[in-house]
């Protein structure tokens, strides 16, 4: 009886054997590997002064996808380095340099980085508040001098170009006959040039000024004082009064290149 009941444990146990040698084995499944999609740079600001740190911030998609430092493109004067798992940008000389990650076939945003020098931008930055204070004394000097001394321009008969009992007609007759008290018109002027062009010589003309600037003879864009018909024209340096009107100017004649010259005075 005791044999038979060991042979009943022995038999179980080589069935339980067998089926345990038949289980099929379990597989391990490996992780789906993130493959790069997009890298997208960006910064705080744009201007730097040389040697000074800045810190990129570079975003991924998918997230948490390491980005190697040697994936940003070389520059010459500048470098990137990681510090504390981030991206410092430095530039060792003044210039504009471009920022881009190129990795696993991706190409990031270009980030445009200027680097100053501080010493040269303190300067540039002198010159222009030197330059502002010298223009606001020179325009509060023009017009505390047209306040006190404004310009009257006297024409043959006496009476200022001002003065409402100014006849031009009668004035301008008084010219075109030769006399030189008077101003001239833009024809009679360039007809009789010779005579205006004596250095030093004052010359008082009577014409039109544009609207805009014109392009004169010389291919310079310029301001001009035009005749009647707008055929003829002075070019005028100096003047910086209003345009499409008449006016009477005096100044000094000179030629340059293709064109007569009123420096307006």
């Amino acid at each position: 009886m005791k044999a038979l009941k060991k042979g009943i444990v022995l038999c179980l146990g080589l069935i339980m054997m067998a089926g345990c040698g038949s289980a099929p084995e379990q597989k391990t499944e490996k992780p789906v590997e993130k493959k790069l999609e997009k890298i997208e740079l960006s910064v705080q600001k744009t201007e730097v002064d040389v040697d000074e740190a800045l810190e990129i911030t570079v975003s991924t998609t998918p997230k948490d996808i390491e980005i190697q430092t040697a994936s940003f493109q070389k520059m010459d004067g500048a470098q990137i380095e990681k510090k504390e798992k981030k991206f410092v940008f430095k530039a060792s000389k003044a210039g504009t340099y471009s920022v881009q990650v190129k990795q696993d076939a991706i190409d990031s945003n270009v980030l445009k980085i200027k680097a100053v020098d501080p010493k040269e931008k303190a300067e540039e930055e002198e010159e222009v508040a030197e330059d502002a204070a010298q223009s606001s004394q020179e325009t509060a000097g023009q017009e505390t001098g047209a306040q006190e001394n404004p310009q009257v321009i006297v024409t043959g008969n006496g009476l200022p170009h001002n003065d409402p009992n100014w006849n031009a007609e009668s004035s301008q007759e008084t010219s075109e006959n030769g006399s030189q008290n008077g101003p001239s018109t833009v024809d009679w002027v360039l007809g009789h040039v010779d005579q205006y062009l004596v250095p030093g010589q004052q010359t008082w003309v009577t014409g039109s000024v544009p609207q805009t600037l014109k392009q004169d003879a010389n291919g310079n864009m310029s301001m001009v004082l035009w005749n009647n018909d707008k055929t003829q024209y002075i070019v005028l340096e100096g003047y910086s009064g209003a345009g499409n009107e008449e006016v009477t100017l005096t100044g000094t004649l000179r030629k340059d290149g293709n064109v007569y010259v009123l420096t307006v005075e």
